[in-house]
Order: structure tokens, then sequence, then C-alpha cells
């Protein structure tokens, strides 16, 4: 007999594949559980539905709910967070690279570092920006891309300056 837990074959449901996803229906079964409880009894076996298909019905449309929210959040960090990680990550590097130049000859000057706190914020909005257009069928992935834009920032606003100037041109 299925539960609010399992399809009728007794699985946890098709979209549930993955290890994270799996917990997260746990979760979301146990926490329905904690707040319906009146809908249930304890007995010696655990709990049971005292309203088999009224309950069953409104875990079933919980848990399709928390399904679409974790979907709705996972896309959101995969789009939006990731590439503006992956674009300081780059923009990191890029610093590290500089910085270890400069000390090796002997040119850095520590008052002028104001210019790399401008750096990363261009880092961070360019891969905000690369988040934002991922959905484009390139051939380097969109985190490699905004590791590209991190690190090389200069790059990719000349070419939106570029972009903007043949606009202004058509006009």
């Amino acid at each position: 007999m299925p539960t609010a837990c399992t399809s009728s074959d007794g699985r946890i449901p098709d979209k549930a594949d993955g290890i994270v996803d799996r917990l997260y229906v746990k979760w979301a079964i146990l926490s329905y559980l904690t707040l319906h409880k009146s809908e249930y009894e304890r007995n010696s076996e655990g709990l049971r539905v005292q309203n088999d298909k009224s309950a069953l019905n409104i875990a079933r449309k919980d848990i399709e709910r928390l399904l679409y929210e974790w979907d709705l959040f996972e896309k959101a960090v995969s789009t939006i967070l990731l590439p503006i990680i992956y674009a300081w990550l780059g923009v990191c590097a890029y610093l590290l690279r500089d910085v270890s130049k400069k000390i090796e000859n002997r040119t850095w000057i520590p008052e002028r570092e104001t210019q790399s706190s401008l750096r990363v914020a261009m880092a961070l909005l360019a891969g905000f920006i690369v988040g934002l257009f991922n959905h484009f069928e390139l051939k380097i992935a969109p985190l490699a891309l905004a590791f590209v834009v991190g690190y090389s920032v200069e790059l990719f606003f000349n070419l939106v300056d570029s972009i903007m100037s043949g606009l202004k041109k058509s006009e």
C-alpha cells in the first residue's frame, strides 16, 4: 500500500534519484508529518493515517510543491550563484598572479590595491552577467566561461563596450 513517502511500487518518487534529492524528500515528509500530527495516530506499528485519502493527497501535493521549490532553488544556485563564485575564483587567480609578479619585480605598492578591489567587483558583476545569459549553445561550459571572464575582466568589458558602440553606430 503506497504511503505519503512512496509511490505505488514502494519507491521514493522518480524525481528524487540523487542522494541529496532523496534526503530532501525524506526531510519534507518528516516536516509534513510533524506539521499535521492531528491526522495521524501513534500505535505500536508507528504512525498510521487516520483519514487515508485526504491525508495522502495533502502529503502528495505538499511533496510535489517542495520538489518544485527545490528545483527552483537548485536552478537559481546553478545559474546565478555558481557563475559569480567561479568569476570570483578567476579574479583571485589573476590577482595572486599579478601580486606575485609585482613582488618579484619589487613594484608592489600596497596603497594602489584599490584597483584590485574594483577588479573583484567588476568580476562579480561579469559573473552575474554570464549567469544571466548562460542558456545559449556555447562550446565552453558556462562555469568555465565565468572563470575566464573573472580572470580577464578587462577583455570582457572591452567586448561589451565594442558591442554597445556597434549598436550606437547602427542607430
